[in-house]
């Protein structure tokens, strides 16, 4: 990581801390699922498949991998936050940029923009609705199964429930990014209800859970997974991938 880690929910980098993002719920239901070409933000207009999407993928993971699942994965996820956003703020809207938003810079390496070329367009969805497309840091130590080992390895007490209802509870957040793994959800081969939704945001039915950036990364460069199976492994085996 370049910095020290700190946090502030909606999203950080994984670079920062390992990346947390989530939104408050539209009003209704409903999302469009067609971005524009570009967009406006904080730092000014961004074509949104030639700029924004490479400029996330690289501030959130590609200092951490090479790995064209795990990125692709990540291009997939930032471009639905960003479409999932954009349908209960309007296209027009500003899009935040920053450890509130997605974190987006210049893209320093080809890679993010090669997986923004692979994936363009491409976003998630739950019977044809927009998902969240959460997703946090989590764990970095992991097992050949791409799950982490109790808190305690992280210097946490506790166990990760525990952690999880203090935060529900009291807004409890820990020192450190591997807390966050309280947010990622594991949902290979669950569908429909059996889908557990993150803690990052309200059960809602866009709610399909969040991904875990080091177990994305875990499962392209350890599993060999392709990245559908990476996104359904975190959202559930009925998210399309389209």
């Amino acid at each position: 990581m370049r910095t020290l880690p700190r946090l502030v929910l909606s999203c950080l980098p994984l670079a920062l801390l390992g990346a947390t993002c989530a939104r408050k719920p539209a009003a209704s239901g409903s999302g469009g699922d067609v971005l524009p070409a570009t967009i406006s933000t904080d730092v000014g207009t961004l074509n949104v498949e030639e700029r924004y999407i490479p400029g996330v993928v690289d501030c959130e993971i590609a200092y951490f991998t090479a790995a064209p699942a795990a990125l692709d994965a990540q291009a997939i996820a930032a471009r639905t936050y960003l479409a999932r956003w954009l349908s209960e703020h309007g296209p027009a809207a500003t899009v935040p940029i920053g450890p509130h938003f997605q974190c987006w810079r210049d893209p320093v390496y080809p890679r993010s923009a090669e997986a923004a070329r692979r994936t363009r367009g491409v976003l998630l969805r739950h019977q044809g609705q927009l998902i969240s497309g959460n997703y946090a840091a989590g764990a970095s130590k992991l097992d050949d199964a791409c799950t982490p080992p109790g808190p305690d390895a992280f210097g946490y007490d506790g166990s990760w429930d525990s952690i999880r209802r203090a935060f529900v509870v009291r807004g409890q957040r820990l020192t450190g990014p591997a807390w966050t793994e309280i947010f990622v959800t594991r949902n290979a081969g669950r569908r429909g209800d059996a889908v557990e939704a993150s803690r990052l945001g309200p059960t809602r039915p866009w709610n399909r859970g969040a991904l875990g950036q080091h177990a994305a990364i875990c499962l392209a460069e350890r599993r060999r997974l392709p990245t559908a199976a990476i996104l359904r492994h975190f959202y559930g085996d009925d998210v399309a991938v389209e």
